[in-house]
């Protein structure tokens, strides 16, 4: 396992928690999430989304497996969620 695929891990390992502040800590300012269904969030607003989607969706995420080369990785994860309705 690399210090990429660590990093990863670290940041699976805070997400759940709900705190936008140690989420926050896995992301430059100019890192981008794409998604789905809404627009990317930028820098600090992907650990607040993480973070308003714990406490008001019950949000919970699992990484189960990854690898790395240094440079990029890949994972697999899950995320289970309440919808808010």
């Amino acid at each position: 396992m690399g210090v990429l695929l660590d990093h990863v891990r670290g940041y699976y390992g805070v997400i759940n928690s709900g705190d936008a502040d140690a989420i926050a800590e896995y992301f430059t300012d100019d890192a981008v999430h794409y998604y789905t269904r809404m627009a990317p969030h930028r820098g600090r607003e992907i650990a607040e989304r993480a973070a308003w989607a714990v406490q008001n969706m019950e949000a919970e995420w699992s990484m189960y497996n990854g690898i790395d080369d240094g440079e990029q990785a890949v994972i697999g994860w899950a995320m289970k969620w309440r919808h808010p309705e």
